[in-house]
């Protein structure tokens, strides 16, 4: 079947020379599960020739035109769907569970969840800390895990170090 990809400043690597394959059971429907995409803009296009692309002036569903502009999209994890005989086209938002565990709470086995409303920011609020490590996780499995040094700042390392904390309440933002 014909390959399809997207292409964009939203795509990593974050560019408009390096297209990012979809998979294809049928040679008809497209599929990129659990892909995370910055905010930006991409476009599909047909076995990478810009003679063979789509736009689309709406998100997160629509009608790709070639002589559409290009999709603008928020930042997140998707599931994408593109029709390749309908141009139509999906965005599917996945929020993953995002949790934070570990000495300072209830132990290495029991996330409290953060919430969210966008799969892009959480926040725990007003949550009574002792002194201990904790760790943030998604879905609350080890695979995808965030830790580091710095207290009360700092930016999640995926695997790194678990975070110290001080006895106290605090409210978190991951």
């Amino acid at each position: 079947p014909d390959r399809i990809g997207i292409i964009g400043s939203s795509v990593p690597p974050y560019n408009w020379s390096t297209d990012v394959k979809m998979s294809t059971l049928d040679g008809i429907t497209y599929t990129l599960q659990d892909y995370s995409l910055s905010a930006g803009e991409l476009r599909f296009r047909q076995d990478e020739d810009w003679s063979k692309n789509w736009g689309g002036s709406s998100f997160p569903t629509g009608i790709g035109d070639i002589a559409a502009p290009n999709i603008q999209i928020p930042a997140g994890t998707y599931n994408i769907q593109f029709n390749r005989q309908t141009a139509a086209y999906q965005f599917e938002l996945i929020i993953p569970a995002i949790g934070i565990l570990g000495s300072a709470l209830n132990g290495w086995n029991e996330d409290i969840d953060m919430q969210t409303t966008d799969g892009i920011n959480y926040t725990l609020t007003n949550q009574a800390f002792t002194a201990g490590e904790v760790k943030f996780r998604q879905d609350n499995e080890w695979n995808i895990n965030w830790g580091d040094i710095g207290f009360p700042w700092g930016t999640g390392i995926r695997n790194g170090p678990n975070i110290p904390i001080p006895a106290g309440n605090y409210t978190v933002h991951f």
